[in-house]
């Protein structure tokens, strides 16, 4: 049987699909868009010419990924994922002051709205000084994509950072936490509210036995010591952000 697997929100150098070519899997979707998907599945399953196929059918496990995807593609890029304990927690807040440190820093980094919550749409409605790009959004000097344009930027190759917004930790499905895991580097936003204290528990918990680092807002400068000791063998992966309002 042909294996084709649905691989939305990856890229094709992670390590997940590096394996899925090391025991012989080659074809996947890697596309957002519902059209765009059709047109790959179709593509796998109907080669264009014969020697397409014939190039399709015998290529080896050793030889795909430069056939199909070109491992300098995405050397140099790096994915960091930000994910919030709960909502209103300041994850996209988080998210675009991480682009502008990246851009304090003289490199290209964007946003990418990762979730269902329509602040992009929301930022195009309200704000007059906002530019509306080809595919892509302009606001306070960033450059702001909405999911369904991954594949447009990842293929360009403009950025040396690509910051993606997962929304609330609790409306993540298996897929998407599978990809929120892939990412170079991940975070999640929290809190010390009674309430932020109690899902930050169960964030905690339920990855525990995955390398992120967590980030925390409005936190009183006395509350910082009790809160690095309540995190215990985690303190070291605990940051406090700066009051930045809007």
């Amino acid at each position: 049987s042909k294996i084709i697997v649905m691989a939305q929100g990856y890229l094709p150098t992670s390590s997940l699909i590096d394996d899925c070519h090391k025991i012989g899997i080659t074809d996947f979707l890697f596309s957002t868009e519902l059209g765009d998907i059709k047109d790959e599945l179709a593509q796998i399953l109907n080669p264009k010419t014969k020697q397409d196929k014939e190039i399709h059918d015998d290529v080896t496990t050793e030889t795909i990924s430069h056939h199909k995807f070109p491992q300098t593609e995405y050397k140099n890029r790096k994915t960091i994922a930000v994910v919030g304990s709960l909502s209103r927690i300041g994850t996209t807040t988080q998210c675009l002051q991480i682009v502008k440190y990246f851009q304090s820093c003289g490199k290209k980094a964007c946003y990418i709205e990762f979730n269902n919550t329509g602040f992009l749409n929301a930022l195009k409605k309200y704000y007059t000084d906002i530019q509306e790009k080809e595919n892509y959004l302009m606001y306070s000097n960033i450059a702001l994509f909405h999911k369904e344009d991954i594949e447009t930027i990842l293929k360009e190759g403009k950025y040396d950072y690509y910051i993606y917004d997962y929304g609330v930790v609790t409306e993540l499905d298996q897929r998407i936490r599978a990809s929120f895991l892939e990412k170079s580097k991940k975070l999640i936003v929290c809190g010390t509210s009674p309430v932020e204290l109690e899902a930050m528990g169960n964030v905690i918990q339920e990855f525990y036995h995955s390398d992120i680092d967590y980030i925390f807002s409005f936190v009183p400068e006395q509350d910082k010591q009790d809160t690095m000791e309540n995190m215990c063998d985690r303190a070291d992966r605990v940051y406090f952000a700066e009051y930045t309002p809007d």
